[in-house]
């Protein structure tokens, strides 16, 4: 009797796509110290490098609510509440392939880049953009495992503390001038993604902040002009006013900011890419000659309001221009 065998022929399943994986990229961390020394915390080549630890410092800081109870109501009411200085903690790895007097010199100079009264910067950069918080150098344990002398590695943890505790972006710019046009602003350095408008008119004057909490004006008053009134809200909003000769060349700043160390001064007008250092050391220098007892009207304490765009009330006599700037404060380090 014939056996019939019965059989199939194999055929391979069809290859599965390939799965498209969106471009990712990793946070940058950069520490600029209180001397001035940059070290690059995101790149282990550099000697000194945050590990996988816990980082802490960049999402929301911590806040107190005020409140009130009554025998009368359940519950309790909140009456507002204030953010507490942010405290911030890095694990960090110190290491070098040299001898004992390299590893040595490496680490003095880390410890040289902390200080406990001058502060320094914790730059993150997260998909091309940054944002920066001041710090200054709180404690580190002491708690050596191995001799890092001979073995050219130690790892620490370190605490810092942001007395102010935002995360602050690029400088926001518009500039407004008085009739006559003026010549753009260009970008500024790598990394600072400046939102400058173009020139506008003083009667149309506006401004946006794009942070997450109240942010507080600079007016940059740039010469030739007699007088300047400033201010939020519209021609109907509180205004600062300055009545004072002020030629071409010359720049007055009304600093609105809390606790600015002056209000209104006077300086050469700044020459720097705006959003700059430099641009910022030209018009924020303290040696500027005072001129507080020009102003006819103050009306400093009123921040534009967060993630909104706000009417300006500019006036100004002259053949000047007006510069406002501001830098937004963010909760997040992105």
């Amino acid at each position: 009797m014939s056996v019939i065998h019965y059989g199939a022929t194999s055929v391979a399943p069809p290859t599965a796509p390939p799965v498209k994986v969106p471009p990712r990229s990793r946070l940058s961390h950069q520490w600029i110290g209180a001397d001035g020394s940059v070290w690059e915390l995101s790149d282990h080549r550099s000697g000194v490098f945050l590990t996988q630890g816990a980082v802490r410092g960049m999402h929301t800081p911590a806040h107190t609510t005020f409140t009130t109870m009554t025998p009368a109501l359940s519950g309790q009411r909140a009456n507002g509440s204030r953010v507490l200085p942010r405290e911030c903690a890095w694990p960090i790895h110190l290491y070098s392939d040299g001898s004992s007097e390299e590893w040595a010199a490496r680490d003095q100079a880390w410890w040289a880049s902390l200080d406990r009264d001058v502060p320094g910067v914790w730059r993150v950069t997260a998909a091309g953009r940054s944002r920066e918080i001041t710090l200054r150098f709180d404690e580190s344990e002491d708690n050596f495992v191995r001799d890092p002398m001979f073995f050219g590695w130690s790892p620490y943890s370190v605490r810092l503390i942001a007395d102010d505790p935002w995360w602050y972006g690029p400088w926001v710019s518009r500039q407004f001038d008085n009739g006559t046009q003026v010549a753009p602003f260009h970008a500024g350095p790598q990394g600072a993604v400046i939102h400058i408008g173009s020139s506008s008119q003083l009667s149309s004057a506006s401004i946006d902040n794009p942070g997450d909490e109240p942010s507080y004006l600079v007016y940059l008053l740039h010469g030739p002009f007699e007088s300047a009134t400033v201010g939020i809200g519209g021609q109907s909003g509180p205004v600062t006013s300055y009545v004072g000769q002020v030629p071409d060349g010359q720049t007055v700043v009304i600093d609105t900011r809390p606790g600015a160390p002056s209000r209104a001064y006077m300086v050469a007008r700044p020459t720097s890419t705006t959003g700059s250092k430099d641009w910022v050391n030209q018009w924020s220098n303290q040696t500027g000659q005072s001129v507080y007892s020009g102003l006819t009207s103050i009306a400093m304490n009123y921040p534009l309001q967060a993630g909104k765009q706000s009417p300006l009330s500019l006036q100004m006599v002259g053949a000047g221009s007006v510069e406002v700037v501001h830098r937004p404060p963010y909760r997040r380090a992105w």
